[in-house]
């Protein structure tokens, strides 16, 4: 079964941060410098972003996409990555929110979302 896709058009763009996971692992020996060895065959890849100036009902779509669909964030899902290929990607941080623009009323109250995803290999 093919994963869910993420239910919004927009993408982190300025403050992308892209890093892999470190694979390596560090042995002591008798003599000499330490040796160095990959762990793994394959290296996670994490993104580090915001989601900028999402609405009120944006908001209500992801949270009820990160619970319902995802079972709050457990389940991966599908989305472009930083070259536009279709990756699989899981939410490492939990959902939160910030208010970039406070208004009385709801409607015209806008979010930005930090994110904290890995990529799945």
């Amino acid at each position: 079964m093919p994963n869910p896709r993420f239910p919004l058009a927009q993408r982190p763009r300025r403050d992308l941060e892209i890093s892999l996971q470190d694979v390596r692992v560090r042995t002591t020996v008798d003599f000499g410098p330490p040796k160095m060895r990959p762990r793994y065959t394959s290296a996670t890849r994490y993104w580090r972003g915001t989601l900028r100036q999402i609405t009120g009902v944006e908001k209500t779509i992801l949270e009820t996409w990160h619970a319902s669909t995802l079972g709050h964030g457990s389940l991966p899902f599908d989305w472009p990555d930083e070259n536009g290929a279709t990756a699989a990607f899981r939410f490492v941080d939990s959902l939160a929110f910030r208010v970039s623009r406070p208004h009385a009323d709801a409607a015209k109250r806008l979010y930005d979302m930090p994110l904290g995803l890995e990529i799945l290999p």
